[in-house]
C-alpha cells in the first residue's frame, strides 16, 4: 500500500470519528450523561386524558370540525358519544366520564348546531396505554330530522331558514309555531339595511311549470309575511327553484317532503 492511500485512510478515520464525537457531544448531548428525549407532537385533533373530560385540540380541529358539519342534513341532529373506560374514576359531575367527555365536546360545536346536539355515552375495554397518554374517545354521527306529514316546519341552519310544506301546500300558513317565527324575524331585522332572498321549491310531483308556479306562490307567502310584520317589500326578493333545484331523493316519501319548502338567506346591504 502506498504512503497516499495510507494516508488518506486516516484523514477518513478521523473525519468519522470527529463526526461521531460532533453528533454524540453537540447534538445528542450524551457525553454529560444525560440524554433529551424529543416530543413529538399529537397530531390527532381532538383527544382527552384518563379520568379527565376537557378537551385537548390543535391546529387541525377547525378543518376536523369542517368535516363532521359537511356530513350533516338540513336539520340533522349531532350525536355526539363519549366514551370510558371500567376501572377510570369519574371525577366529573355527570353519570360517568363518557357523557362528560360528550358534553364538553358539544361545546366545540354549538355555533353550527345550536340546541341539535345530543350527548350520550359509551364504556369501552380499556387500551394499552391511556392512562399515561392522550387518547380520542369521543365519536360523532347523526339524527335525521323527521318532519311532519301535517303541518310546516321550520329548520334553521347557519346561514338559510328552511320552512317544510305538507304536500301540494301553498295555502297563508296557519301554524302558530311558523306565524310566530315570521314575526321574530320581521321585529329583529325591521330597522336595519338587510336584504332577504326568499326562493321557494316543490318536489317532482306534477308538472314542472305547475311546481315553478308552486315555489312561487311559496317564496311570495313568507315575503307578505314578512311586509305584514313591517319589512319593506323593496328589501324582499322572490323567486322560484320549482322541482330543479331538490335538497333530497325525489324517490322517496321523505324526500319529497325535504324538497317542498322555502328558503330565507339573509344577506348584509
Amino acid at each position: 500500500m502506498n504512503l497516499k492511500a495510507i494516508l488518506l485512510g486516516l484523514l477518513l478515520g478521523a473525519w468519522m470519528l470527529g463526526s461521531w464525537w460532533y453528533y454524540k457531544c453537540k447534538i445528542c448531548d450524551c457525553c454529560s450523561g444525560a440524554t433529551t428525549a424529543l416530543a413529538i407532537e399529537d397530531q390527532r385533533p381532538l383527544l382527552f386524558k384518563w379520568s379527565d373530560a376537557n378537551t385537548i385540540t390543535n391546529a387541525k380541529f377547525a378543518a376536523y370540525k369542517d368535516s363532521i358539519t359537511s356530513l350533516a342534513g338540513v336539520g340533522d341532529t349531532l350525536l355526539i358519544t363519549g366514551y370510558y373506560f371500567k376501572d377510570e374514576p369519574n371525577t366529573s359531575s355527570f353519570a360517568d366520564m363518557g357523557i362528560a367527555r360528550a358534553e364538553k365536546a358539544k361545546a366545540l360545536f354549538t355555533d353550527k348546531f345550536g340546541n341539535r346536539i345530543k350527548t350520550t355515552s359509551q364504556m369501552v375495554d380499556e387500551r394499552d396505554g391511556v392512562r399515561n397518554n392522550l387518547f380520542e374517545s369521543a365519536g360523532f354521527s347523526f339524527i335525521p330530522q323527521v318532519l311532519s306529514n301535517d303541518k310546516a316546519t321550520i329548520i334553521e341552519s347557519d346561514t338559510v331558514v328552511y320552512i317544510y310544506f305538507p304536500f301540494n301546500s301553498a295555502q297563508q300558513y296557519t301554524d302558530p309555531t311558523v306565524q310566530n317565527y315570521l314575526k321574530t324575524l320581521a321585529q329583529k331585522h325591521r330597522s336595519d339595511n338587510v336584504l332577504f332572498d326568499v326562493s321557494g321549491h316543490a318536489d317532482s310531483i306534477g308538472a314542472e311549470q305547475a311546481n315553478y308556479n308552486l315555489g312561487l306562490r311559496r317564496a311570495k307567502i313568507v315575503r307578505d309575511a314578512l311586509v305584514r310584520q313591517g319589512v319593506k317589500q323593496s328589501r324582499i326578493s322572490v323567486s322560484s327553484g320549482g322541482e330543479t333545484k331538490p335538497i333530497d331523493t325525489n324517490n322517496t316519501d321523505d324526500g319529497r317532503q325535504r324538497n317542498r319548502r322555502t328558503e330565507i338567506k339573509i344577506n348584509a346591504n
